[in-house]
């Protein structure tokens, strides 16, 4: 039996010298403790951890999102060697796009038989509408991923190419920046290549093959996506709208559609940001309200329920409070009556539960993560650990968790995250959309719970029964944040639904409290949300879902 060659070795030749490129390493890994070591891998884990840098393991469910390995061993490149490998990859990379410019072109490498016809012409990813198209700048292949690895005696050798969707690279400049930040000395020691000039390039090369029609704007597309880039004034005010024919229409307990597919779309001329990147902005919002608003909820029954009181009062004031929040009939798909505790622990840890706290801010995490280019890095990390605490703290508390201290937590992250948001972020179009979601689904939350503790007053009723107005002036905020935002956004087809945001904001502010109860308060509520959520769908409908499905 043939024994296995011995792995070629990146630092040492033979067993024990090491390669002149790696001396100086070597000297300074023998200098250090162990314990430095450990204490410096365990506070880069901790780094990834807060920041947020997964990997996926593909098909491992328990993996599916993984902090990315660190290690304290670097692999150096001298000079001469990184020129040959450079030069190298530059060559494959034009004959990687030589070749796809011929297949959609001349095909003469499928008539030569150099590679066979039906592994292209029948692959899934053959696109024959790109047939005879010249793309700008005759570039097919934008950014490309190689993976290269050594054999046995230190020769590169291609073990992959990664054209259509390349992946791995941020991986390499999350660990240089952490080497930096952990070992400072080992760079002011060695002559190490910046890795900054390269995505500057990279975004140079990809604004310098734009479309015409692009030019100028943050976004590039695929040449087989280019149906995807549809122009925003294409579409009528009045065309009815209708669901996505392959995906049924489905909706939050607040009333509000789910975000659809993302987009690459603009949101009209003069606006950079993409609609897909608009809808995220807006959902994540939007959860972290519902967050606050169900985290409040909780809070207010929880501490009734400590008090004596009647426990069909408490029940009904919960039946109630989740008829208008549109829960009461998931709850009752897993219970069978209502009990504080289980009302509780359904509307805050339910983790199979759409519209409980904890599913929120799972749902605004991963919206966010969608648009990290465009949030601070702040609010990243704000909106990342609040993610990873709260699901550490159910794990924790899994057999008996208190909700009061939960709540209490929520409140407090909602708030961070508001004021991160509104201390980080510059006043462009993605905040505006991240202050339009949180103030309709504020209004949208306040409203319902007026409706589920305002229905006894019946119409008629004296103007002196109606609670604190500040209730009343909750919406009448919303509603002029909402039209103030929405006007800093405003393209070419949302005219409407900006005179319908300020029709709105008019009602609260001009109408007198004792019209309001004389026409019965229930009604009003009734009109007010379903006035909110024609505003949310045209929203949706104006800025982020494509034309085929508005």
């Amino acid at each position: 039996m043939a024994l296995m060659a011995k792995p070629y070795s990146e630092m040492y030749i033979g067993d024990s010298a090491a390669r002149p490129h790696y001396l100086r390493y070597v000297q300074w890994l023998t200098d250090q403790a162990p314990e430095r070591l450990t204490q410096k891998r365990a506070e880069a884990d901790a780094l990834f951890h807060r920041v947020g840098i997964p990997f996926a393991v593909y098909g491992q469910e328990e993996g599916a999102e993984r902090l990315i390995p660190f290690d304290i061993v670097p692999r150096v490149l001298p000079h001469e060697e990184w020129i040959r490998l450079e030069t190298g990859l530059k060559q494959r990379v034009r004959a990687l796009n030589a070749f796809i410019h011929d297949i959609y072109h001349d095909q003469q490498i499928l008539k030569a038989g150099v590679v066979p016809a039906e592994q292209v012409l029948c692959n899934s990813q053959y696109r024959p509408e790109m047939q005879g198209v010249d793309v700008p700048g005759g570039i097919y292949v934008h950014i490309a991923g190689i993976d290269i690895v050594r054999d046995d005696d230190g020769e590169f050798l291609v073990l992959e190419d990664n054209l259509r969707v390349p992946s791995g690279v941020s991986y390499m400049l999350e660990n240089r920046k952490m080497m930096m930040r952990l070992f400072p000395e080992l760079f002011s020691g060695h002559c190490v290549a910046p890795t900054g000039p390269g995505t500057l390039h990279c975004a140079a090369d990809l604004g310098a093959v734009h479309l015409p029609h692009l030019r100028g704007s943050r976004s590039c597309a695929t040449p087989h996506r280019l149906a995807s880039l549809r122009a925003f004034g294409a579409r009528r005010h009045h065309r009815p709208r209708r669901p996505h024919p392959c995906r049924p229409a489905r909706r939050l307990a607040g009333g509000q559609l789910l975000p659809g597919r993302r987009h690459q779309r603009h949101l009209g001329p003069g606006n950079l940001v993409l609609s897909r990147t608009a809808d995220h902005l807006y959902w994540m919002s939007r959860y972290i309200e519902r967050a606050e608003s169900l985290a409040r909820l909780v809070d207010a029954h929880y501490r009734m329920s400590l008090l004596p009181h009647s426990p069909d009062a408490l029940a009904q004031s919960l039946s109630s409070t989740m008829t208008a929040l549109q829960m009461e009939q998931a709850y009752k798909e897993r219970h069978d009556a209502i009990e504080p505790r289980a009302v509780f622990e359904f509307v805050s840890l339910d983790r199979d539960y759409s519209g409980s706290i904890f599913s929120c801010l799972r749902a605004a995490r991963e919206n966010a993560r969608a648009v990290r280019g465009s949030l601070t890095s702040k609010l990243w990390e704000t909106l990342n650990s609040t993610w990873l605490d709260v699901r550490s703290q159910i794990s924790r508390r899994a057999a008996s968790p208190d909700i009061g201290q939960f709540v209490e937590w929520v409140k407090e992250r909602s708030h961070l995250t508001r004021g991160v948001t509104i201390g980080t972020m510059m006043r462009d179009e993605a905040f505006h959309f991240t202050r339009i979601g949180t103030f309709l689904e504020r209004a949208d939350s306040t409203a319902r719970i007026l409706t589920a503790h305002q229905s006894d007053l019946i119409p008629g009723a004296d103007a002196s029964e109606v609670p604190d107005p500040y209730e009343c002036s909750v919406l009448l905020r919303c509603c002029k944040e909402a039209y103030t935002n929405l006007k800093s956004v405003a393209n070419e087809q949302s005219a409407e639904t900006e005179r319908r945001a300020g029709e709105m904001h008019a009602m609260l502010h001009f109408t007198r409290m004792e019209e309001i109860v004389d026409g019965g308060l229930p009604r009003f509520l009734e009109q007010f949300l379903g006035k909110v959520r024609d505003l949310g769908d045209r929203n949706a409908s104006d800025f982020l879902l494509p034309p085929a499905e508005a």
